[in-house]
């Protein structure tokens, strides 16, 4: 661990209530960063605020649901509000369930579709521009590594990994300001979700 690496940087982080989202921002606090931890989960948030309060960090909470634009709009506003700049977006908020395709009802394709695709694209939308005014920009979405291991039982957690694995090579509108990119395919990891899951 490097604790200069992220001075002077701030970032946005969805799902950080708990699991990856919550270590992520522990760890990117540890080495220097201005966290903002955004998820629905109030209870998940509390407790990821009384770990960053014990290591002393620079940390922004906000309640926000990743599939309403105006409440991304409004947490990224708010990030702007108290920081001035957001140098690095990390999509990992996701709905994780475990059903297959004959199994998935209307509401879980809907709340899948919203959370795991729109939630990245309103969050995308909206850093775009801040990165190219600052001619520096950093987007880390997490995907999963179920999008390459179980295409012998596809789900509709599959749609995300889809996006991701065939769009987010390629590099953001801002290029040439030095804005880029890229994802990451993560293991089975202990949160809520996945011990719901069994």
């Amino acid at each position: 661990m490097r604790p200069d690496r992220f001075v002077d940087k701030v970032a946005f982080i969805t799902g950080g209530g708990q699991g990856m989202g919550q270590q992520l921002a522990i760890d990117m606090a540890k080495e220097g960063a201005r966290v903002v931890v955004v998820d629905i989960d109030v209870q998940g948030l509390e407790e990821t605020r009384t770990l960053l309060e014990e290591q002393n960090s620079d940390y922004l909470i906000i309640e926000c649901d990743i599939s309403d634009d105006v409440q991304v709009a409004k947490a990224i506003g708010k990030t702007i509000g108290k920081y001035s700049r957001l140098d690095i977006l990390v999509n990992n908020a996701g709905l994780l369930r475990n059903a297959t395709i004959e199994e998935t009802t209307n509401d879980l394709i809907d709340k899948t579709i919203d959370i795991n695709i729109k939630g990245i694209l309103y969050a995308i939308r909206e850093v775009t521009p801040i990165m190219k005014r600052q001619s520096y920009g950093r987007i880390v979405n997490v995907s999963s590594i179920t999008g390459y291991l179980q295409r012998d039982r596809p789900t509709c957690s599959h749609d995300k990994d889809d996006v991701l694995l065939g769009r987010c090579e390629e590099r953001c509108d801002g290029r040439e300001d030095s804005s880029e990119a890229t994802w990451y395919c993560e293991g089975h990891v202990q949160s809520d979700d996945v011990l719901i899951l069994g």
